[in-house]
């Protein structure tokens, strides 16, 4: 188990060299927290808490005791932590960790900004949720009828069909493409009609149209 001690006050580069020369075994590191310094020591048995703190001490450095130093509690307020929906993230408070705790749906909330609070300097934390395509498209009509003339040459529109995508516009998720699964009747031939993948335009792809009415499935 690693000790830490946080030295409150200032200590010149000569005497520090001299502390970790002089005194500390060589399996001794040390680090530098905010202003202060911090003696870690190893599982080394000869690096005690006692020798050390009577080290510093002979050095006229004053040493903190570990349960005076403070210890920081993290946690998170706003929606999704503790206003409406209530619960949906949390943090561990002593890790700072964040974790969900529900399915997110992109469609319902794509954006939450929450706030880390108890801490000396607030900050925001805004957590973007990632689209899934997970919605079918849907048409904004359930059937469509349409009227075209005998003898229509090859490109005439006949009807432009839309249909909607619930996922994230903009990306690979939403994109709609357009195709013709079925003809009814199959003649003069079962490719008599033609769609834009793109825009969903219906047009006149074969020659010899006997009806003025046609259903496409």
């Amino acid at each position: 188990m690693c000790l830490l001690y946080c030295v409150d006050g200032r200590v010149d580069r000569a005497m520090y060299c001299q502390v970790l020369s002089e005194n500390l075994l060589p399996s001794t590191r040390s680090l530098i927290m905010g202003g202060g310094w911090v003696f870690q020591q190893d599982n080394d048995q000869r690096n005690t808490n006692k020798s050390t703190k009577e080290l510093l001490k002979k050095k006229h450095i004053k040493v903190m005791d570990e349960d005076k130093i403070k210890k920081i509690l993290y946690s998170i307020t706003g929606p999704g932590a503790t206003e409406d929906p209530v619960g949906l993230f949390a943090m561990d408070k002593d890790t700072g960790d964040l974790y969900v705790n529900q399915r997110l749906d992109r469609e319902k909330q794509a954006h939450y900004l929450l706030a880390l609070a108890d801490v000396e300097d607030p900050m925001e934390i805004i957590i973007n949720v990632i689209d899934m395509n997970d919605n079918k498209p849907i048409f904004e009509q359930k059937s469509y009828v349409a009227e075209v003339a005998e003898s229509s040459p090859k490109g005439t529109t006949v009807i432009q069909v839309k249909a909607t995508d619930a996922d994230e516009p903009g990306n690979d998720n939403s994109i709609i493409k357009y195709t013709i699964l079925s003809q009814e009747p199959k003649l003069p031939s079962d490719s008599m009609f033609a769609i834009n993948s793109f825009n969903g335009a219906i047009m006149v792809e074969g020659v010899g149209l006997d009806r003025e009415v046609m259903i496409l499935k």
